[in-house]
């Protein structure tokens, strides 16, 4: 199971495919799965609790809870608090690896730009 494959059905949740604007609205938020800051265990749960928010919910939600201009604490108790009574632990541990596959998959995906071996300076832009 993958959740860059397609919508996916997990512990009675359906799971929207990872985009880059579930990754960025997850950085926004300060989600240190995709800030790569350390967490704690209890803000892991915290945390795979919002992605599992955040990949569930129907996006005209997700997208206004993130207009609406709270701060990350607050979006928290308004949104993903009340959800996190949803997520049973079993479910919880599952969504932990799901993360870690996706977060990899997307590691691999990621293309270096490289300069062209015979660039010239005529080739450089002007505000290099």
């Amino acid at each position: 199971m993958n959740i860059l494959d397609g919508q996916i059905d997990f512990h009675g949740l359906r799971l929207r495919p990872l985009t880059i604007g579930s990754m960025e609205l997850c950085r926004a938020f300060g989600l240190g799965l995709f800030t790569g800051e350390q967490v704690s265990p209890p803000e892991q749960i915290r945390q795979t609790a919002a992605y599992l928010w955040i990949q569930s919910e129907p996006l005209p939600d997700v997208i206004a809870s993130a207009q609406a201009g709270l701060t990350p604490e607050a979006w928290h108790a308004k949104y993903i608090l009340p959800f996190m009574f949803r997520i049973t632990p079993k479910a919880l541990g599952d969504a932990a690896a799901l993360i870690m596959k996706s977060l990899e998959d997307i590691g691999q995906a990621v293309v270096d730009v490289e300069a062209k071996p015979d660039q010239r300076p005529e080739d450089v832009p002007p505000n290099s």
